[in-house]
């Protein structure tokens, strides 16, 4: 007994030591990296200015692959909301608060484990010459006693630099003559079905027929070749009233089963030949199409985020919803 006394003294006397030095430790805190993209400045605003796809070059964010996410109004623009939870690194949220167009991108971050107050953090592009562009991330912040102890041990700069060096080698993968052309468009539908499900079905997972039912809207013979999982390569294919293949050849950039897919652009398929450079390769390469898919009592919500050539909006307007529509019909059978 006297020697667990001891010790429960001893951890005692740790504690108080430890309030008292959180005292003196500082509340406010910084971490920032910064690195050079080769790609001009307004391409690499294009990618940075869409919250989702920190998903892709975030250390947090790939750190914990079963992280539930979900979404309130469209991203890239001021107001969006990204929440998450996670066993790992808890609840929050990130709000777009002010974008200065092809310079900065500006947010409060929420850590709601540590309180309320919101964490600002910013993102910003510089142009060093046509093709090279500056880009600093950062965070500060203050955290409340006694959590500011961590202060003295916490340094996220690490993070940044690894989160850079990941955005540069994804961003300087697209091709700089006609990334710009681009827009993104965005296409929500609720389904009443689990997310699994919507997920599966979708993908064509356990039956390729179900993905080849909803993308038959786009292309008659609408199918894919390959897996969904990350790192892959897929082909998305269709065949003219000649019989001949043709479609876009990409790689699975991410892939949360359930929750998030990701694909990006990496060239053409013309019949059996995949063609990856070229002006016409370069309309297309290095764009994304993006699954989110969200449940609620049942219901998923999926929100579909897909980079285009701006000719080509109309028609993935006039589309897209249509072909989500197919797939509705068939998760809720």
């Amino acid at each position: 007994m006297k020697t667990l006394k001891k010790i429960l003294i001893a951890i005692l006397i740790i504690i108080v030591i430890l309030l008292i030095v959180a005292l003196f430790v500082p509340k406010e805190y910084k971490s920032s990296g910064e690195i050079v993209i080769n790609k001009p400045q307004k391409e690499v605003f294009d990618y940075i200015r869409y919250v989702k796809n920190q998903d892709n070059f975030g250390v947090w964010q790939l750190s914990d692959p079963n992280m539930t996410k979900t979404a309130e109004g469209t991203d890239g623009t001021v107001g969006f909301r990204y929440s998450w939870d996670s066993e790992t690194l808890g609840k929050g949220a990130q709000v777009i608060t002010r974008i200065v167009e092809n310079e900065r991108m500006e947010s409060d971050l929420f850590f709601y484990d540590f309180g309320d107050e919101p964490n600002k953090s910013y993102i910003t592009v510089e142009e060093k010459s046509p093709n090279e562009t500056l880009v600093r991330w950062g965070i500060s912040g203050k955290s409340s006693y006694p959590f500011n102890l961590m202060n003295l041990f916490m340094n996220m700069d690490k993070d940044f630099d690894k989160g850079l060096q990941n955005l540069k080698e994804i961003v300087e993968k697209q091709p700089s003559s006609t990334a710009a052309a681009r827009k993104r468009v965005q296409f929500k539908i609720e389904i009443k079905a689990p997310a699994e499900k919507v997920y599966r079905t979708m993908l064509g997972l356990d039956d390729k027929t179900t993905y080849e039912y909803w993308t038959s809207l786009f292309h008659p013979g609408s199918t894919f070749e390959g897996t969904w999982e990350k790192g892959s390569k897929i082909l998305f294919i269709g065949t003219d009233e000649n019989g001949k293949k043709g479609g876009m050849v990409a790689e699975i950039a991410e892939n949360n089963p359930y929750k998030f897919v990701s694909s990006r652009s990496t060239g053409i398929l013309d019949g059996d030949k995949e063609i990856t450079s070229g002006e016409q390769v370069e309309q297309w390469t290095g764009g994304f199409e993006n699954y989110t898919f969200e449940e609620n009592n049942g219901i998923t919500t999926l929100t579909v985020d897909i980079d285009v050539v701006e000719s080509y909006a109309d028609y993935f307007n006039q589309n897209y919803p249509k072909a989500l529509q197919k797939l509705k019909e068939i998760c809720e059978k």
